[in-house]
C-alpha cells in the first residue's frame, strides 16, 4: 500500500510543481484555472491519539471543494481520510501504588506476613492513559467543512465542520464517533486560480489530532467566464 500512496502523492506534487513552474516561466494560466470554482486534492496526515500506548498512524487524505462564486475566501469541502500505515499498539500498561505488589499471599512465604522484596499493601491498576483495545490505531473518516482562506499567494486558513469516524479503537468508537472538528493552518497559491499547497493542524475529535500536508488543483470555471 505504501508504494501506491507514495506514487499518488508524487504524481500530485509533480503536477502541482509543473503548474507552478509554468507560472514562474511566464506562461499564462489556463482559462479553466483562472476561472475555476471547484478544486480537488490529495494529502498525507500524521494522526496522533491521546492514548499513550498507541503510536501515530498515517492517513491518505482526499478532498473535493468549491468556493462561492466571487467569494474565493469562502469554500465548502468534503474530505475522506483512511489509514495506510497503522499506529502500533504497544499493549496494555499498568501502574503500581505503594511499592512492588506481592504475587502470592504473604502467609505462604514469610512468617511475619511480608515477603522480602514486595509490599502486601501495594496494588496494580490499569494505566488510565492507555486504551484497553489490543488493536493498532487505524480508521476511515469522513467530514464536511466550511473553510475560510485569506486572499493572496500566501494565506491563512480556518476550517470547521462535522465528521464521522470509523476506527479500530473501542473507546473512540463508543463515545466519539461523530461530532465537530476544526483546523488552522497556512498555504501557498500559485497561478490565478484555486491550486494550492496547505499545511494544517486539525483537532479532529476529543481523542485524535491531525497534522497534514496537501496539494489541490482548481478546475471547472463558470460557463459564462471568458
Amino acid at each position: 500500500m505504501r508504494p501506491v500512496v507514495l506514487c499518488l502523492s508524487a504524481c500530485a506534487l509533480g503536477a502541482a510543481a509543473g503548474s507552478a513552474r509554468g507560472q514562474v516561466d511566464g506562461a499564462p494560466p489556463a482559462l479553466e484555472e483562472r476561472n475555476s470554482i471547484f478544486y480537488a486534492g490529495l494529502g498525507l496526515s500524521s494522526i496522533s491519539s491521546d492514548f499513550n500506548n498507541l503510536s501515530n498512524a498515517t492517513n491518505l487524505d482526499m478532498l473535493a471543494g468549491a468556493h462561492v462564486p466571487r467569494l474565493t475566501w469562502l469554500s465548502g469541502e468534503m474530505a475522506l481520510s483512511f489509514t495506510v500505515a497503522p499506529g502500533n499498539n504497544h499493549g496494555p500498561r499498568s501502574a503500581s501504588t505503594g511499592g512492588t505488589p506481592c504475587s502470592v499471599p504473604p502467609s505462604l512465604l514469610d512468617p511475619d506476613g511480608t515477603p522480602d522484596g514486595c509490599d502486601s499493601g501495594a496494588t496494580t491498576t490499569a494505566d488510565p492513559g492507555a486504551t484497553g483495545s489490543q488493536n493498532d490505531l487505524q480508521m476511515t473518516n469522513l467530514g464536511a467543512f466550511a473553510v475560510l482562506r485569506t486572499p493572496g499567494p500566501v494565506f491563512a486558513l480556518a476550517r470547521y465542520g462535522y465528521r464521522y469516524i470509523n476506527t479500530s479503537i473501542a473507546e473512540i468508537q463508543a463515545d466519539d464517533q461523530t461530532g465537530t472538528a476544526y483546523s488552522v493552518g497556512a498555504g501557498y497559491r500559485w497561478g490565478a486560480g484555486l491550486s494550492k499547497f496547505e499545511l494544517a493542524y486539525t483537532r479532529y475529535s476529543r481523542h485524535l489530532d491531525y497534522v497534514g500536508l496537501s496539494v489541490a488543483y482548481g478546475f471547472g470555471g463558470l460557463p459564462t467566464a471568458r
